[in-house]
């Protein structure tokens, strides 16, 4: 669901549904890339720009309703090549499940153990490029990175206007997750290996950038896991055949209040 204004100005595109409301929103990547060759190099590149669940500006939900996102990314990428560079490129810019400037809820969004507001972020990618024969200079180059993943994003972060991005009444539960698994893999048998596997700007369960409310009696969870892995490996034939691999992530959070503004009370009546 895409209900945003994409532009600062004064209007603000509004969501608005009654009592025991049920919002679910998924959005689904799944991109297969693969280059193969026996004579030459092969390059194989997957580019992702954003997989998102729900991104709207104001969501209104009365009394006993809930509203869940999901954003799911799938990404192989492989190059595989007898003779030559075997190049593979993969790159997710942005995935975020529950995107909104402002959302409002009721009592009782969620009840028990249940969540009745929801926001998930799940990234999986596999990177491989991978040199069977060849001869000095046949690199094998595996680059994997993800950009930024948020499992739920309230607020739009303006700090000249007092706003609030999300308010929760009583009896209501909140979870944000962000996962993140990435593979990279290069290997080579006359060259160089070179991978790098990284997060560039961040990967954060629930993320807040106005103000905030929960009210009493309710639960929040913020939740993000981050697994990465890179694997450089060759026979090589000089000293300059290298094997070089490099992990790591800007910024892994659960819970984030990017603002000065972002004050979070919760057991708010």
């Amino acid at each position: 669901i895409h209900d945003a204004n994409d532009s600062e100005g004064p209007v603000s595109n509004l969501l608005a549904v009654g009592d025991d409301a049920t919002i679910t929103a998924r959005a689904y990547a799944d991109i297969d890339a693969a280059a193969t060759s026996t004579t030459g190099s092969a390059t194989s590149t997957a580019t992702t720009a954003a997989v998102d669940g729900l991104q709207a500006d104001t969501l209104s939900i009365g009394n006993d309703g809930t509203v869940k996102a999901y954003a799911d990314t799938l990404s192989d990428v492989a190059a595989t090549t007898t003779d030559g560079d075997a190049l593979a490129t993969n790159t997710l810019t942005a995935s975020q499940g529950l995107d909104l400037d402002n959302l409002s809820v009721g009592n009782t969004a969620g009840s028990g153990t249940a969540f009745g507001v929801v926001g998930s972020a799940i990234v999986n990618l596999d990177t491989d490029a991978t040199v069977n024969g060849g001869q000095t200079g046949d690199d094998a180059d595996a680059d994997a990175e993800v950009g930024t993943v948020i499992g739920a994003q309230f607020g739009d972060g303006d700090d000249t206007t007092d706003e609030t991005g999300l308010s929760v009444g009583a009896h209501s539960n909140v979870a944000g997750t962000a996962s993140v698994t990435s593979d990279a893999d290069g290997s080579a048998t006359g060259g160089g290996a070179e991978v790098l596997n990284l997060i560039t700007t961040e990967a954060t369960g629930l993320e807040l950038n106005e103000a905030g409310s929960v009210g009493a009696d309710s639960t929040i969870s913020a939740t993000a896991t981050v697994d990465l892995d890179a694997d450089a490996s060759n026979v090589g034939a000089t000293a300059t055949d290298n094997a070089e691999a490099a992990a790591g992530g800007e910024y892994v959070a659960g819970l984030k209040l990017l603002s000065d503004d972002a004050d979070l009370r919760v057991g708010a009546t």
